[in-house]
């Protein structure tokens, strides 16, 4: 299992630094790279694989229907972690508005089900793709809008967020899928062998797409608010997790998977996107770029941990 984790996080490096690599020498041709290879990933082979693993959990369990709103409580608590920095730090309505979005977008489209295919199999690609239900419709139907208005930026994504394409593709994904399982229709073998290849390039495609558009730079000053920042947003995570699974009992779920599975992605870094609002709106970029960089840092140092620990 080491070693299979130690190649997945080398491939995940090799391909960011592939994409940083071409943006830097070959700028004309960055664009239509990123646009390709997010596109596809994003569009065909993620939601192929998401329909494919809830394919083979057959029936789903009406238990499971809590799931979105544990993935919807874990970006609340992202949100919440902002809220808490910003009354300690004092921080500014435009230095607030930068940092939120990098506490509450979770990669967990990309990073989050490569983790979850490595650890929990096809099952819990299916989980992942129910527990992020929500996500589009929180991050540009409430977060993007609530920061462009405390920007200066008068371009960025759609508010719109049942327009968006990422998002329609999504859902029929989803109820492909569930509706294949419930049907109890049965799933052709090579079907499965496809999934052990489509899950971990959809992702790669999506981490070198994040290379070639990769412009960051953080600022000393912010260095203690983004650590601070980092390990709180996982802390505030993994005690909400913890606390609905005890309160609510939910343990017995997703065949006892889903318990780890969800502080799991408590952990996940921030979102490629995490950045995007601050340079879209003229927010506080030196923060939002500090705090971005720190929530990858926490994340491998509670990796670290946990195989430590194991």
């Amino acid at each position: 299992m080491i070693q299979q984790i130690l190649t997945m996080l080398a491939l995940i490096c090799a391909c960011f630094i592939a994409g940083m690599i071409i943006q830097r020498h070959l700028p004309n041709h960055t664009e239509r790279l990123r646009l390709v290879s997010s596109q596809f990933s994003l569009l065909f082979i993620i939601p192929f694989a998401v329909a494919n693993s809830l394919w083979q959990m057959g029936d789903i369990d009406l238990e499971l229907f809590v799931v979105p709103l544990l993935g919807l409580g874990v970006i609340g608590s992202g949100a919440l972690t902002s809220i808490l920095i910003a009354r300690f730090y004092s921080l500014t309505s435009r230095q607030f508005s930068g940092l939120l979005p990098v506490t509450s977008f979770y990669n967990l489209g990309a990073l989050g089900a490569l983790f979850a295919f490595v650890f929990f199999g096809e099952d819990g690609v299916a989980l992942v793709a129910i527990f992020k239900l929500f996500e589009e419709a929180v991050y540009f139907g409430i977060i993007f809008p609530y920061c462009r208005t405390k920007g200066l930026g008068s371009h960025g994504p759609s508010t719109r967020f049942w327009k968006n394409p990422v998002f329609i593709v999504s859902m029929c994904a989803l109820i492909i899928g569930l509706f294949l399982g419930a049907a109890d229709i049965h799933r052709p073998e090579p079907l499965t062998q496809l999934s052990q290849v489509l899950v971990p390039i959809g992702s790669l495609l999506l981490v070198f797409s994040a290379g070639l558009t990769f412009h960051m730079s953080g600022s000393q000053q912010w260095l203690s608010t983004a650590a601070v920042t980092a390990v709180l947003r996982i802390v505030i995570g993994v005690l909400f997790l913890t606390a609905m699974f005890w309160v609510f009992d939910l343990w017995a779920i997703g065949g006892g998977i889903l318990f780890p599975l969800c502080i799991m992605l408590a952990c996940m870094p921030c979102g490629f996107i995490g950045v995007l609002p601050a340079r879209l709106y003229n927010l506080d970029t030196a923060l939002a770029n500090t705090a971005w960089m720190a929530t990858y840092i926490a994340s491998l140092l509670v990796g670290i941990g946990y195989f430590l620990l194991a």
